[in-house]
């Protein structure tokens, strides 16, 4: 009898994560797509299906068993562990995320360089942008030529795991109009992700390094733009993510994410 049972929830479990990655991508929250389609591969009984090219989870349904639903709560709590997300907010279909860490690490669609206007890569995260990203980035940037406070460009990623950099220039404090470049340089980059058809978008806390931005009214404003266009525009950007250097900004970003 406790074998039949075994077989039973084997067999059961089996169907749940077919039919989890068998249906349509938009029925899983965009944070954790690539990590939940990952970790039901992982699964050794579980076959490669795919559905218009993607993978995806279904919602929460009525009458689906208990173990249904401790399975899908299992892979999403996985797949978030998998991601090392500190934080999150939702904004419909879409989210925001923070964490704590290398921005030149990620593996979103694009990352984000806080820029000069001339998009000379120098030092700090632009430098290892280069460093790791090969020539050809620079190479873009001299071709471009160069942007506007305010204004975002975009690169190759080169051989950073991101494909695209979005070169964002944002303003140095006390040159006047401050806030609204920096709140321009993140829409624009956002703007600038759309129109290539970008999914994911990592985000450094731009202008608060050698060009002494606040950090506090850096996180303001930054994560107040992102949630109002996710809200308001036509997008195809589904996870924004900020990721902070530090402890002390990341909890800064919490603090104000949490508060908006």
């Amino acid at each position: 009898m406790q074998g039949e049972v075994e077989r039973w929830l084997k067999d059961r479990q089996r169907k749940i994560l077919q039919d989890l990655v068998a249906q349509a991508l938009e029925s899983i929250p965009a944070w954790c797509r690539d990590a939940v389609r990952d970790a039901l591969l992982h699964k050794a009984h579980l076959r490669r299906w795919e559905h218009g090219g993607f993978y995806a989870v279904v919602p929460f349904e009525d009458g689906w068993l208990p173990l249904d639903r401790a399975v899908v709560r299992l892979v999403e709590a996985r797949a978030k562990e998998s991601e090392g997300v500190d934080m999150e907010r939702s904004v419909g279909d879409k989210v925001i995320m923070l964490v704590q860490g290398d921005i030149t690490e990620m593996e979103t669609d694009a990352i984000v360089n806080a820029a000069n206007a001339q998009l000379v890569l120098g030092g700090g995260v632009a430098g290892a942008i280069r460093t790791k990203g090969g020539p050809e980035i620079q190479e873009e940037c001299d071709r471009i030529g160069g942007t506007h406070v305010g204004g975002a460009v975009v690169t190759t990623g080169g051989r950073l795991k991101a494909r695209w950099v979005i070169h964002a220039v944002g303003p140095r404090w006390g040159e006047g109009d401050e806030e609204e470049k920096l709140r321009q340089a993140t829409l624009n980059s956002l703007r600038r992700a759309t129109e290539k058809g970008m999914r994911s978008v990592a985000f450094p806390a731009i202008s608060t390094g050698i060009f002494g931005f606040p950090k506090d009214l850096c996180a303001k404003i930054m994560l107040d733009t992102v949630l109002r266009f996710l809200a308001q525009e036509e997008t195809s950007v589904e996870r924004v993510v900020f990721c902070l250097w530090s402890p002390e900004d990341l909890n800064l970003f919490q603090e104000t994410l949490q508060a908006l």
